[in-house]
């Protein structure tokens, strides 16, 4: 529930400035649930394949960076 409600507020209005802190938010969720995988066992190409997770979010908060 939480990751439509970013996601939403995203969308609506991605270049406020504590809309940064929300992104960076996503970066930290995905990217830690993404690292999960590996470490209960699965291959490392379960981390890799999800990438995105945390990919987009982080090439978003550069961008929102940046501005």
């Amino acid at each position: 529930m939480i990751d439509v409600l970013v996601a939403l507020m995203i969308l609506i209005k991605p270049f406020k400035k504590p809309y940064k802190y929300i992104v960076l938010w996503a970066v930290i969720w995905g990217f830690s649930t993404v690292l999960i995988r590996p470490i209960s066992g699965e291959s490392i190409l379960a981390f890799i394949e999800r990438g995105a997770n945390w990919g987009v979010p982080f090439s978003l908060f550069y961008v929102l960076k940046l501005k």
